[in-house]
């Protein structure tokens, strides 16, 4: 049995492919959730901008808790995703934040510093068109995701740190993403929330 694809059918399957394919295009956000998006500033990362209120340092504080993670987006809600998916989203976020979640015994330190986060845009990559594509390119559409990030101080109200980062899943260090729904989302979230606690504990962020 000949199971070789004719000419004629992989110019088909190779232009639909293009023609279907994509990277997420999420990026920078400014939903409801911080308010006031002004004092932002670049990074060392390029997908991460950061607010630090002059002379905040994290370990200066005693301790630093997180809140439950939000969706925060136009309609309150996540397209194309059902309340099982948000919740799967939801709590892979509150799993990281856990990293964040700190207590110094330094005799320096005191005041506690909530944080909190939203997801604000999601993208999933298109799984049937990277199935088709498998075996002659490799997966060609990608998911990410776009998050921001608050932290106040407990005792005055007074925001301290703020940030808005994005991230888009790769095709290529996360295969398997490129075929479950949401595989390139968290990633994207995880390396959002590393970058994130970097640059607001660095001095040069």
């Amino acid at each position: 049995m000949n199971t070789s694809i004719s000419p004629a059918r992989l110019l088909l399957v190779l232009s639909l492919a293009a023609t279907l394919s994509g990277c997420a295009s999420n990026g920078m956000t400014r939903s409801a959730f911080l308010g006031n998006y002004d004092a932002l500033e670049k990074t060392k990362y390029e997908n991460v901008l950061l607010f630090k209120a002059p002379g905040f340092e994290p370990r200066h504080y005693r301790e630093i808790v997180v809140e439950g993670a939000q969706i925060v987006t136009g309609t309150g809600r996540i397209d194309g995703l059902d309340s099982e998916q948000v919740r799967e989203l939801l709590d892979h976020v509150n799993s990281e934040l856990r990293h964040l979640q700190t207590k110094s015994e330094a005799p320096s330190s005191s005041g506690r510093i909530r944080v909190r986060v939203a997801i604000t845009t999601i993208e999933t990559p298109n799984r049937a068109v990277n199935t088709l594509t498998t075996l002659l390119v490799g997966p060609v559409t990608t998911g990410g995701a776009s998050l921001e990030f608050e932290a106040v101080d407990e005792q005055t109200g007074r925001r301290v740190a703020a940030a808005s980062c994005f991230g888009h899943g790769n095709a290529l260090a996360d295969f398997k993403g490129s075929y479950t729904l949401l595989g390139h989302a968290k990633s994207a979230i995880s390396t959002c929330l590393e970058q994130i606690n970097s640059a607001w504990r660095s001095a040069d962020s």
